[in-house]
């Protein structure tokens, strides 16, 4: 029984990670100080045709528009995830990708696993990479949140100019968030949000625990067997049998 509640333990700290899809902190959903709706909601006042997309980037997706990614979950961002961010801007897509640390994974990832890009520079503390037909800026992704830009706002001016440098007046920016865990594509387990696929592992890990729990204690199951239907003067059968056994004599 102790071993089963490690085992569950061990299972819901691993998962943990990914269980963060259910936290709000950094998507435009979020009003909270690690939230970026201050960031989203104000790019939409002036104008900006801002949207949410819940679809994962890759070589064949046709969108000109502007993609931002903040903070994306480790479980959703891996090598293959990378590798197809990347082919998407090479033919021609412009993404803003935002993490803390930084310099990000993807800053690292490219210098170490790309060459030939045409030329890299910074500006605002942004990283500014022009890639085959399109290009992707990286910076810190607490800079952008709601208690940062209440605190200084002028990180918003400088992400207002990398998305003029990225597209022309009235290009589209869609805040992605398929990889902060909001998968809505597959059947409803896939679109479950990691924290509830967690919670259901968890219930079946304890459903089997009480199960071998209470098998334990109460033994092998009785066995049943069916009623006998008896003769109706059987009584009277049994008691002459006692009679005779005794040598009781009748008159």
């Amino acid at each position: 029984m102790i071993a089963g509640f490690i085992i569950l333990i061990a299972l819901s700290y691993n998962l943990q990670g990914s269980g963060e899809s259910a936290q709000p902190d950094y998507t435009v959903f979020s009003t909270n100080p690690r939230g970026l709706s201050l960031l989203y909601d104000t790019l939409r006042e002036i104008g900006c045709p801002v949207r949410t997309d819940y679809r994962r980037l890759d070589e064949d997706s046709d969108d000109a528009d502007i993609c931002v990614i903040a903070q994306p979950l480790w479980y959703y961002m891996n090598e293959d995830a990378a590798d197809d961010l990347l082919d998407w801007v090479y033919g021609g897509g412009c993404l803003i990708y935002l993490q803390t640390p930084y310099p990000t994974l993807l800053d690292d990832y490219f210098y170490d696993d790309y060459y030939g890009h045409l030329y890299d520079y910074e500006y605002g503390g942004f990283y500014i990479y022009e890639y085959g037909s399109g290009c992707f800026a990286t910076s810190g992704a607490d800079r952008f949140t709601n208690s940062a830009l209440m605190e200084d706002s002028s990180a918003g001016a400088v992400i207002m100019e990398i998305l003029d440098y990225m597209g022309e007046s009235g290009v589209g920016v869609g805040f992605n968030l398929y990889y902060n865990g909001f998968d809505y594509g597959g059947n409803a387990w896939q679109q479950a949000p990691v924290a509830v696929k967690v919670v259901v592992y968890q219930i079946a890990v304890a459903a089997a625990l009480l199960v071998l729990r209470l098998g334990k204690r109460f033994g092998r199951p009785v066995p049943y067997y069916e009623d006998q239907e008896r003769e109706e003067n059987e009584h009277v059968l049994a008691l002459a049998a006692v009679y005779e056994r005794a040598k009781v004599k009748v008159n």
